[in-house]
Formats: C-alpha cells, structure tokens, sequence
C-alpha cells in the first residue's frame, strides 16, 4: 500500500476517503525532497476507508476528545487540458472547516523543482510546482532583507492547523460531531490569483 491524499471531487477534498498518489506524482515529490513524508509511517500510509467502515461509537466512547487536525499545502498542480484562463504564477487558497470562520493562507509564488527557488514566469499547464514565500528578516543596521522559502525546504511554509477541544469551547460531544463532520463533508479549498 502506497502512499495516500485525501480524495479530491468536483473541487472538494473529502478527508476520510483517501485515494493512491499518482506514480508521476510521488516521483516530483521525492524530487522536490518530500520522499521521507511519502514513507514515514503514520502520515500517509492511510487505510483507504468507505463510509460503511468508519465507526463513529469510537469517537462517542473515547474519553481523549481532543483533536488536532493540520493541513500542509505543499505543491501546485496546474490544471491539464485547455481552459481559457491560465494558473497564477502567485495564489492563496480559502477555506472553511468545521465550525471555523473562514481562513485565507498568505500568499505564494509557484517555483519550480529544476530552477530551484526562482519565481515561475511562465505556468505550464500539467505541471507540478512547489510553493515559495518571501520573508523578510532584519539585518544588521537594522536593514531588512528579503529572503525566499520554499516549501521544499520548509515543509510548514504553508500550513494550517485547527484544535478542536469540547472541554475548552464546552460544545457538548464535539468530538463526535467533527468524526460526523469528517466522514460526511468534503473540504472545499478555492484557489484565488493573488495578484489579482
């Protein structure tokens, strides 16, 4: 059993339902330095999982109901085909989780793997890129300098997380209704040209 992401449909991704990472695909990712993510155990070795197969009495009895859920937003595939619009060469993605507001990421530029952490300036469609953000950092003199992460070599350059904790928002089995949540809803994540 090979590596797995969350199923993406009709622009959603359901978490619970998984899917195998396209052999083309794992191959970019090992190149852009991610291969000890695809092997380690725990993050992507998922069970591929059926509503049918999911058992939500786990969730209602288990006195651990904290949960912890993170998201990493690793690379960009442009879409394949012909479309009238062509993918930013800088985006944002927005989303919505659970009882979440909104949240918007900071803005990314795309990079790709061969030219290191340059900025892309032409989108080719099909193709797989990683995420680049600059940061700027104080020097000496108080002057400040910018300098670019990628994330090939930030693996939470662009990464988002949620706690969910009943006893501290004192939502009664909480837990239970994001094990509900998850089996049942698909994460719609919308990507927006940040230049734009």
């Amino acid at each position: 059993m090979g590596p797995k992401v969350a199923q993406l449909k009709a622009g959603g991704i359901n978490l619970l339902k998984v899917v195998d990472v396209p052999a083309e695909d794992q191959a970019v990712l090992i190149k852009m330095g991610f291969g000890d993510i695809l092997k380690a155990p725990g993050s992507s070795a998922m069970k591929t999982t059926t509503k049918e197969a999911i058992n939500l009495d786990l969730e209602k009895k288990d006195s651990l109901s904290a949960q912890t859920i993170s998201l990493r937003f690793v690379s960009f595939k442009a879409p394949q085909g012909k479309t009238e619009m062509k993918p930013p060469k800088r985006l944002y993605f927005q989303l919505r989780f659970f009882s979440f507001p909104n949240l918007q990421t900071d803005p990314v530029s795309l990079s790709n793997p061969a030219l290191g952490s340059a900025e892309v300036n032409d989108v080719q469609m099909g193709k797989t890129y990683y995420l680049s953000k600059d940061r700027f950092i104080e020097t000496h003199m108080g002057r400040v300098q910018s300098e670019r992460h990628t994330s090939m070599t930030d693996q939470d350059l662009l990464a988002v997380t949620f706690d969910i904790d009943g006893s501290i928002s004192k939502v009664p089995n909480e837990n239970v209704k994001l094990a509900n949540y998850m089996k049942d809803s698909m994460l719609n994540v919308d990507v927006f040209d940040a230049d734009s």
